[in-house]
C-alpha cells in the first residue's frame, strides 16, 4: 500500500499457507496482506469480486488504482504512519466498486509476525459500510437544512417582533439579563438597545420590590411553571412609574 509504480512484492502469493487462503476466500469480509515493504501481495476472492479486477492487477500498488483521489493521501499517510510503528489501524476510504460506483469501506489492518517473530508485514480486512456512510451525510445534510431553515425563521421572528412598536417585547436569559430589545420597549421603557442590553431586568421594578426579592422570585417561577404573570409598577428611564 505504498504510492509509486507496482515493483515485485517481497512476499509472492504462493508463501501464504494454502490452508489460509482457501478459508480468507470463503470470509464474508474483503481481506488483503502485504509483506514488509508495505507492497500488497494477496487478496481475497471477495475484495477481487467486490473491484472486479484480477488479482495481477491488484498485487503492489496496484489496488489504489481503485481508491478516490480525494481519499488517497489521507489513507496512505494513516497506514505508513501506522505500517513503521508496527501498530494497528482503522480508516475509512471510497474503494471503486466493479459496476463504477465509489463505495465507503472499513478498513482494518494488523501487523503480522511468523512463528518465531519475525514481522512479516500486515493483513487487513475491509466491509462495506457505503449504507451507513450515506446514511450519516444525508442526516448531517438534513441538520444543516434544518439549521438554516431555522436561522432563516428566527431572522424573519426578529424582523417581526422588532417591527411592533405598541408592546415592550425582550429576551431574557436564565439570569435575567436582557438579551435582546424591541423598539415597543424602547418606546414604553424609555432605553436603547446599546444601554439596555445586558442589562439585569430588575432595573425595571421598583425599589421595595427589589428589596423584597420580586424579580428573583418572578423568574423562579417562571423557569419552573412555564410563565409568570403579575400586576405591578415598573420604572422608566427617565424615572416615572408606570
Amino acid at each position: 500500500m505504498a504510492e509509486g509504480s507496482i515493483p515485485t512484492p517481497a512476499e509472492p502469493p504462493g508463501s501464504l499457507d494454502e490452508r489460509f487462503c482457501e478459508v480468507m476466500d470463503a470470509a464474508p469480509a474483503m481481506i488483503w496482506v502485504s509483506g514488509t515493504n508495505r507492497l500488497c501481495t494477496w487478496f481475497n476472492k471477495p475484495w477481487l469480486e467486490f473491484t472486479g479486477r484480477t488479482m495481477a492487477q491488484e498485487l503492489g500498488n496496484g489496488w489504489a488504482e481503485g481508491v478516490h483521489p480525494d481519499d488517497f493521501n489521507r489513507c496512505l499517510d494513516i497506514y505508513v504512519t501506522q505500517f513503521e510503528a508496527r501498530l494497528p489501524f482503522r480508516m475509512q476510504y471510497r474503494l471503486r466498486h466493479h459496476d463504477g460506483e465509489y463505495r465507503w469501506i472499513a478498513d482494518t489492518g494488523i501487523p503480522r509476525h511468523a512463528r518465531d517473530g519475525t514481522f512479516l508485514g500486515y493483513i487487513g480486512s475491509c466491509i462495506d459500510v457505503h449504507v451507513s456512510a450515506t446514511r450519516l451525510e444525508s442526516e448531517i445534510a438534513g441538520r444543516v437544512r434544518i439549521e438554516q431553515d431555522l436561522a432563516h425563521a428566527s431572522g424573519q421572528l426578529a424582523v417581526l417582533v422588532d417591527g411592533i412598536q405598541e408592546y415592550a417585547i425582550f429576551l431574557m436569559d436564565p439570569h435575567g439579563r436582557v438579551m435582546s430589545w424591541n423598539r415597543g420597549a424602547a418606546r414604553v421603557k424609555g432605553y436603547s438597545t446599546e444601554e439596555i442590553v445586558g442589562q439585569s431586568f430588575s432595573i425595571f421594578y421598583t425599589e421595595p420590590d427589589r428589596d423584597k426579592n420580586i424579580p428573583m422570585l418572578s423568574l423562579q417561577h417562571a423557569a419552573k411553571e412555564g410563565k409568570y404573570e403579575t400586576d405591578g409598577w415598573r420604572h422608566r428611564k427617565d424615572g416615572s412609574e408606570f
